[in-house]
């Protein structure tokens, strides 16, 4: 599978929206505090993405092998049932913000660094997206990541990082005992084509996810991944 590394992606905080998102109070002060570590962060991030092409080239019930290495997931092998490829990858805030966020002291500051950090990791995620849809004229596109489900547990990033091949050296991503990445704002999984709009959260039961993406879904399990359903296309 061909490697290609995304390394010239350029964070820009929107300071407005970032204020409201983070319900920065409008004093001087708060935002003063925050504005200038926006500044910094700019100067610091250098997120990056790591993504491949790799063809399906078996598929069961629940799993799919690419590059002969085999995924167990119910809902990752209806989601791709139609599809002949995903697009393995990872993508990070980048070392140089990990270095920055640990270099800051002071609760406050820590706390608003670390959104930063979460925001530089969103704009590698967008580039990415940007980069898959033109350049494979892919339209509409999900992602399923290691984790973020019951039926494809963290541990299956192992062999997602062995499919992956050295993302140390590519961007700078390292994958813990735990299955946990460093730098942390790191997400890695897979992409694939997907009219519908999937949303892993839409399976997620998680109550007051500050990450959630899709209202859940009570009956769409059953209604579509259960192995009793009749699997619906896009």
């Amino acid at each position: 599978m061909e490697k290609i590394i995304l390394d010239n992606i350029t964070f820009k905080p929107n300071l407005e929206d970032l204020h409201e998102q983070l319900h920065i109070p409008s004093r001087p002060a708060a935002q003063k505090t925050f504005d200038a570590l926006a500044e910094q962060a700019a100067e610091v991030a250098r997120p990056k993405a790591l993504y491949g092409l790799a063809p399906i080239e078996e598929r069961g019930d629940d799993f799919i092998v690419v590059e002969k290495i085999r995924f167990r997931s119910r809902v990752l092998a209806v989601n791709t049932q139609s599809l002949g490829r995903v697009f393995p990858f990872v993508a990070t805030c980048g070392v140089e913000m990990q270095q920055w966020v640990d270099g800051i002291s002071g609760m406050l500051e820590q706390f608003y660094a670390d959104a930063l950090k979460l925001s530089v990791l969103r704009v590698a995620t967008r580039s990415l997206e940007k980069e898959l849809k033109r350049r494979f004229d892919t339209g509409k596109i999900s992602q399923m990541c290691p984790g973020s489900l019951k039926d494809w547990p963290i541990d299956q990033q192992v062999p997602l990082f062995d499919l992956l091949g050295d993302t140390e050296n590519a961007v700078g991503v390292t994958l813990k005992p735990s299955r946990l990445m460093v730098p942390d704002k790191s997400v890695s999984g897979f992409y694939f084509q997907n009219e519908s709009g999937f949303a892993s959260c839409q399976l997620c039961p998680a109550e007051n996810c500050p990450s959630r993406k899709a209202p859940f879904d009570q009956n769409l399990y059953d209604q579509k991944y259960r192995k009793e359903a009749v699997p619906q296309s896009d």
